[in-house]
């Protein structure tokens, strides 16, 4: 065999070889295999507790205790009688509103309970001009034999005795020591001084 023939030789195992490479060593390819996800584990869902309301305890129902009424008492003025009775004298007049038995202290504000006769009044001032009275001491009840029965004391809210101003009027009352009970026929008196001799104002009622 001459050069020509080996070197053509060569060429062609050559070739051969190549093509046994190519076909039977190259890259094999692998295919990977399939990917598994990690399980995803979801957070636990806590469900709040339920809500108790605290609960609602109402204010104990105090009930108020019983009023007590305090002791019942005889009246202070008793067996009234309404009169209504004026007459008018020395500038002034006196209207006896009414009368009957009035229970009090026996010194006005302190001591024992006594009765004694009541009498309640309007006196007014009847000129516009100012003048002077003094129920407590010119002041009487003259029953059916003319005996006199004399003022215990004066009792009002505003004096009755002294100056009143021009057509001033004050409401008080006035209580005799005592007055007969066999007398029905009395008349109440006040002396009013003027400047020449006292007059008086004499009004008439019966009692009971």
């Amino acid at each position: 065999m001459n050069v020509r023939s080996f070197a053509l030789l060569f060429l062609v195992l050559g070739a051969v070889l190549a093509a046994g490479c190519v076909s039977g060593g190259g890259e094999s390819t692998t295919t990977a295999p399939p990917t598994t996800a990690a399980p995803t584990t979801a957070a636990p869902t806590t469900t709040a507790p339920p809500t108790t309301a605290a609960p609602t305890t109402a204010a104990p129902t105090t009930t108020a205790p019983p009023t007590t009424l305090p002791p019942t008492t005889a009246p202070p003025y008793v067996d009234i009688k309404e009169v209504g009775a004026s007459d008018t004298n020395g500038g002034f007049k006196v209207t006896v509103l009414r009368v009957g038995y009035f229970t009090h202290p026996q010194y006005n504000t302190a001591g024992p309970l006594v009765t004694h006769f009541r009498v309640d009044l309007t006196v007014e001032n009847t000129i516009n001009a100012a003048r002077s009275i003094y129920p407590n001491i010119n002041c009487y009840i003259v029953d059916d034999t003319k005996k006199r029965w004399p003022v215990y004391f004066v009792g009002s809210p505003t004096g009755l005795s002294g100056e009143y101003a021009p057509r001033e009027s004050r409401t008080g009352y006035i209580v005799f020591s005592e007055v007969p009970e066999d007398s029905s026929q009395l008349t109440f008196t006040i002396e009013i001084p003027t400047a020449n001799l006292p007059v008086k104002v004499e009004i008439p009622f019966s009692y009971p």
